[in-house]
């Protein structure tokens, strides 16, 4: 599974299957990483600086009293191999996957990817995967 963004000109391809990630300028000649070429050490802190992450980033906008109760969620399904959770009953990403879905198909394309290059995509937490599973692509 791969995921591409833009921002701001700044191009960021994550390939998870490949365990890399790329970026470019412009469509120019991408500079890549992968897990497999760092040290052992610098793996693991990589692992847990995006579990940190991914775990923080749920209870975006959520009530401080709900925070645990998030928290223990996103872990429990990360631990069952759940990935696209996202952010539980998150509005602004329901919205987002509404409007994917609700879209004209002979113009589909082209809203993602005026979605893609505004950032909304990414801000809302909407993935590649999670445009698939509501256009059944």
């Amino acid at each position: 599974m791969a995921e591409a963004t833009e921002r701001k000109g700044l191009e960021m391809r994550k390939d998870y299957e490949a365990g890399a990630v790329s970026f470019s300028v412009g469509g120019g000649e991408p500079i890549e990483v992968r897990l497999s070429e760092l040290p052992a050490d610098i793996q693991r802190k990589l692992a847990v600086y995006g579990l940190a992450v991914k775990l923080s980033r749920a209870t975006a906008g959520k009530p401080k009293e709900q925070w645990l109760e998030i928290l223990q969620r996103m872990a429990d399904r990360l631990r069952q191999g759940e990935w696209t959770t996202g952010v539980f009953g998150s509005p602004k990403k329901q919205a987002v996957l509404n409007l994917i879905r609700e879209t004209d198909p002979s113009i589909r394309e082209q809203f993602i990817a005026s979605l893609r290059t505004a950032g909304i995509l990414e801000r809302t937490g909407v993935t590649d995967e999670d445009i698939k599973a509501v256009i059944g692509g």
